[in-house]
């Protein structure tokens, strides 16, 4: 099996590429790892070799009909879970249609393959909605799961799964992803960058197209400033445009990630890497000890994203939270 624009990994890539070879692929498969390390290319890798017609080390082979097909997102026996616009998570409706859907006989490929993206988002009836299927699979049917941690999923549905486990890339597998998907970009820029991703391909490439995030930095700025007002309203007058913008607080909370590891890198005697006057003001204002406390908060606001429905208590708790590590 072939691994194309998928990167570092190997072990997991082994045991994915042993397995499909011998003919003994998992009928239901979980990958995690936070977001940007790959799930869902290496899963749609997965999907395309089980419906390549190549022989199985050369799959997928890209070049294939099915293969062209899977890649333009038309193949008859590949499935992608939609998620509800609503609550950005899979409904327990959406389950059951792809439930009818996948004990259909496949059109063309030995079997069917059906993938569900961001499981953490799924909520506990469509989740059991799904393990009713995983319990008793339709025969040559595959499932393709993603999550930033197998904890937000069932213990019985991950008990019927093989849980794979994504790992951030070395500086030279990620130096070589960076400069392969970005063909043409300054190489002194990936350098620069390369410390503030840990690991991460999605976290670096996004800041190599930094223009489109540039809304989402200039936003995450004014958390930060907001965070280090004397005036407690500021940062909750900050945060109320995300009441109804839960994807949109995610991103900005990421961005704030990076301003806040670029602080600490300036706090060690390091160059600014991202050059933003709010990392000087944070490593200026705040202790050695708040500072290296302010990446992992924000760490533990993205998981709380992806599995808190209530927005007006999530955001709450994120300025009373926030407000605190800065000893406000």
């Amino acid at each position: 099996m072939q691994f194309p624009g998928f990167y570092g990994n190997l072990a997991v890539r082994d045991s994915l590429s042993a397995a499909f070879q011998a003919g003994r692929l998992p009928h239901a498969i979980l990958l995690q790892g936070e977001d940007g390390l790959g799930k869902s290319v290496l899963a749609k890798l997965v999907a395309r070799a089980l419906v390549c017609t190549a022989s199985p080390e050369k799959a997928p082979c890209g070049v294939c009909p099915a293969c062209r097909r899977a890649l333009a997102g038309s193949h008859p026996d590949i499935a992608v879970a939609q998620a509800s616009t609503k609550s950005g998570g899979i409904s327990i409706e959406e389950v059951r249609r792809l439930r009818l859907w996948a004990a259909q006989k496949p059109s063309e490929a030995p079997g069917r393959v059906v993938l569900f993206f961001h499981m953490e988002k799924m909520q506990i009836p469509a989740q059991n909605a799904l393990l009713k299927i995983l319990e008793e699979p339709p025969l040559g049917v595959h499932f393709l799961l993603t999550c930033s941690s197998a904890a937000s999923v069932l213990s019985t549905i991950q008990s019927r799964a093989q849980i794979l486990t994504l790992s951030p890339l070395s500086p030279d597998d990620l130096r070589q992803a960076a400069l392969e998907q970005h063909a043409g970009e300054d190489v002194e820029k990936v350098e620069r960058l390369l410390p503030l991703c840990g690991g991460n391909l999605g976290k670096l490439s996004q800041l190599l197209t930094e223009k489109q995030g540039q809304s989402a930095r200039e936003q995450a700025e004014k958390l930060l400033t907001a965070m280090l007002a004397p005036r407690e309203a500021e940062l909750m007058e900050a945060t109320v445009p995300f009441l109804k913008e839960k994807a949109r607080f995610r991103e900005i909370i990421l961005q704030m990630q990076w301003l806040a590891r670029d602080a600490c890198a300036l706090r060690m005697g390091a160059p600014s890497l991202l050059g933003s006057p709010v990392s000087q003001a944070l490593s200026q204002s705040l202790t050695r000890k708040q500072l290296m406390a302010l990446p992992d908060f924000l760490e533990e606001t993205v998981q709380n994203v992806d599995q808190n429905g209530n927005m007006n208590l999530l955001l709450t708790w994120f300025c009373a939270r926030l407000r605190a590590l800065a000893g406000q």
